[in-house]
């Protein structure tokens, strides 16, 4: 995120995160450790997470993808 400037947000996929429950991202140490970027913890506090939850979210870009080319 601090690489790429990536202020829209980061989302965050796959299986395992979503096995963890609904509230594991909101109860975890990731928001510290993500924002924790020394003299960038402003910025960095500003950039917002999501996890994707939807299993089959991948198949939209493959459709929009099969749609455009």
């Amino acid at each position: 995120a601090l690489t790429i400037g990536a202020q829209g947000g980061i989302y965050i996929g796959g299986g395992i995160v979503n096995r963890l429950g609904p509230d594991w991202l909101e109860n975890s140490a990731f928001r510290d450790e993500f924002t924790a970027k020394g003299r960038f913890v402003d910025y960095m506090a500003a950039i917002p997470t999501f996890v994707i939850t939807n299993e089959l979210s991948a198949f939209g870009g493959v459709r929009a993808f099969m749609r455009d080319n």
